[in-house]
């Protein structure tokens, strides 16, 4: 123990060193350097910049694929929409079908005028006989592709 007391002594009777103008400012300096250097993204440290990096990119990911479920659900909600459309549409046609079935049959049973109904400018009747004269010739629209249209209309009278 002697050995270290010895040395001691020694060094505490060497002449302090002074420290040169700046040399704070400059170890102040060079270690705000080091931990700018260690700095990631945001001005984070390194570690937490890359969790951040990773964290953005897993909430993006998740926003992606939020977006394209939500679009898949509207393709198929529009999909359903347009068959139910096209199931009534195919309904009302074997209805229309019928109807004008049950009317060519009563043209051939009955030679009179029917009254169909009326708006408020028109009456709608319907002439049994001209019908029966022109029944062979009557098929659904949709088997001829042209529009349907009145076989006879009267103006409704005042």
């Amino acid at each position: 123990m002697s050995q270290e007391h010895d040395l001691n002594e020694l060094l505490r009777s060497l002449p302090r060193e002074q420290a040169s103008p700046g040399f704070t400012a400059r170890v102040l300096a060079k270690t705000r350097e080091a931990e700018t250097a260690r700095r990631g993204f945001w001005g984070l440290p390194l570690e937490r910049s890359v969790m951040a990096a990773a964290a953005l990119f897993f909430v993006l990911a998740g926003a992606v694929f939020v977006q394209q479920h939500v679009q898949e659900q509207q393709r198929q909600a529009r999909t359903a929409a347009a068959v139910a459309r096209i199931e009534a549409l195919e309904l009302e046609r074997t209805q229309l079908e019928q109807e004008l079935l049950e009317l060519q049959r009563e043209a051939r049973e009955a030679q009179g005028v029917i009254y169909l109904g009326s708006t408020p400018e028109m009456d709608m009747v319907l002439d049994m006989g001209r019908l029966a004269r022109r029944s062979d010739n009557i098929r659904p629209a949709a088997a001829t592709g042209n529009p349907v249209r009145p076989i006879y209309s009267q103006g409704k009278r005042q």
